[in-house]
């Protein structure tokens, strides 16, 4: 978690991090329907419309390697960064339904050993994607 690295580093090399998993996240962008938003702390939603169930899976996954590789620079030294990604594409109860529902995945990613991408079905309680993914990626150090 983005805590270790600010306990251990300090907050200004925390900060360095996280500016930098923005940027990573937002060079995956290259649809203009596509939004990256940080929530808080240490996540991030991402929202990708119009995407199959595999094209989902396949572009977070991209993603999470995106965030992962290479290791990020920072003034204390190179970080290995993780990230773990829950996508849903529940939308038919709104944004915070979605959300929760990324949350699931997310948690669900969390506790298969962290460091990959869960979308939905039996393994976080869900139905699966439509035509919108919400992603919750939450790091690791």
């Amino acid at each position: 978690a983005l805590e270790v690295i600010d306990d251990t580093h300090g907050h200004e090399i925390g900060d360095a991090v996280l500016r930098e998993i923005g940027r990573r996240l937002q060079t995956r962008l290259s649809r203009g329907s596509d939004v990256v938003a940080r929530l808080g702390g240490e996540e991030f939603a991402i929202f990708a419309f119009d995407m199959t169930p595999e094209t989902a899976a396949g572009f977070f996954e991209s993603v999470r390697r995106t965030v992962a590789e290479p290791e990020i620079a920072t003034p204390a030294g190179p970080l290995d960064i993780t990230v773990s990604i829950g996508v849903s594409g529940q939308i038919g109860d709104g944004l915070s339904e979605m959300l929760n529902a990324a949350d699931g995945c997310l948690y669900a990613a969390k506790a298969a050993g962290r460091n990959r991408v869960v979308t939905g079905g039996e393994t976080c309680g869900l139905e699966g994607i439509s035509s919108a993914s919400a992603a919750r990626p939450g790091t690791s150090p």
